[in-house]
Order: C-alpha cells, then sequence, then structure tokens
C-alpha cells in the first residue's frame, strides 16, 4: 500500500531497549556529547533572530507538506535522503534537535531523522534553556555534510498501515494522539491530505 495509507508510531524493537531510550535529554548532559550536532526546528522567522551556535534550521513547513503528498511520502528515499543530506548530516555523530519549547515540531523532526537512520534526541524545553547560554552547547559540533544513505524503518520509529491498525482498536495495541492540542480539540483545521478529513477532527483511525 502507497505511503499515505501508512501512519508514523513509535516502534519499540525489544523490552531492552523500552527500558533504556529517552529521547529526550537535558541542557546540562549535551557536554557529555561531544559529536552531537545541533537543528534548530523553530520558524524562520525566529531562527534569524538568534539561534544555537553551529546550529542549521529545518525547514519543518516543508517536511511536513512533503510527507503528506504521494510523490514526497516516506517512500520516497531520495527525497528524503537530498533533505536531511542539505542539513549537513553525514553517517557520523548524533543530532539533537530544539524548538521553541512546546517540543512539537521537534518531535516531528526528530521522527523522520530516526526514521531514516539518524541518532536523534529532543532537547528538554527547547530554545528557551539554551537562549543567552552558549556555553551549554560549547562541545557540540558543526554539521560538516558527508555522505548520508537514508535506510527507512532503521531507527527506533516505524510506519503501521492504517487498516492494520483499525483492525487491532479493542485489543491490547495503545494508540496514543500526538497532535498538538490544538489539532486534537479541533481548533487547528489543517487538511490532511491522506483521506480528505481535517487534522483537528477525530482521527479516522479511532471511529467505528
Amino acid at each position: 500500500m502507497g505511503g499515505l495509507l501508512r501512519s508514523p508510531v513509535l516502534v519499540l524493537k525489544s523490552p531492552e531497549m523500552h527500558m533504556s531510550y529517552d529521547p529526550i535529554i537535558e541542557a546540562f548532559s549535551i557536554k557529555d556529547r561531544p559529536k552531537m550536532h545541533i537543528l534548530d526546528v523553530r520558524v524562520a522567522e525566529a531562527f534569524g533572530r538568534d539561534h544555537a551556535p553551529r546550529s542549521v534550521r529545518v525547514p519543518i513547513e516543508d517536511w511536513e507538506v512533503a510527507a503528506r503528498s504521494g510523490e514526497t511520502s516516506f517512500d520516497n528515499m531520495d527525497y528524503w535522503q537530498k533533505a536531511i543530506t542539505e542539513l549537513g548530516i553525514g553517517e557520523e555523530g548524533v543530532v539533537l534537535v530544539y524548538d521553541d519549547g512546546q517540543m512539537t515540531e521537534a518531535a516531528r523532526a526528530w521522527f523522520i531523522l530516526q526514521y531514516y537512520g539518524v541518532e536523534t534526541f529532543i532537547l528538554n524545553g527547547g530554545w528557551r534553556v539554551i537562549a543567552g547560554r552558549p556555553e551549554l552547547l560549547d562541545a557540540a559540533r558543526p554539521l560538516e555534510g558527508g555522505s548520508f544513505k537514508a535506510v527507512p524503518g532503521a531507527g527506533r520509529v516505524g510506519l503501521v498501515d492504517r487498516r492494520i491498525l483499525k483492525g487491532q482498536i479493542g485489543s491490547d495495541v495503545r494508540i496514543f494522539d500526538a497532535r498538538t492540542r490544538g489539532e486534537f480539540d479541533g481548533e487547528d483545521l489543517r487538511p490532511c491530505s491522506s483521506c480528505g478529513c481535517k487534522r483537528g477532527a477525530p482521527s479516522p483511525i479511532t471511529m467505528g
């Protein structure tokens, strides 16, 4: 089935991974990861005003549209390999993403990067915890580019077919809605190209 019928879900490949992996890190622990690269997932205007030293902005608004488009969905490895490589990400190193503190856009970037095999973490608290404190990022490295090969499903997350997921409702499978509060409550009605519904409406997966 095409990528438009699949939904992003966190895949825990083993109980050990579930117990040991935490995608959220604190600002004070950045110094313990000397090969960490920094990605800014805020809007372009905010990035232009100020941003972390040696950070690169992720065009998350373009990524979000691309992920919902048939031509550039998650099945299109060439598109995503190019998009990730353009950030300067190579085969080595660890990536830290941060946004304005709501951690919604950072989580979206985290999912895409993890899905294609980039080891990625989210900064707890976002920009507000590092603004004006460049010493917290002294150990961060600039993104220098290099070869990167996108491998779908290589990270800790994966995709599941919507129809399969709908058939598992009522079983021991737990479904968590990771949209923003505005989308969940119906206040943010951005259209969903995969099914034609509004993103703020109840998900068709959860409807009887």
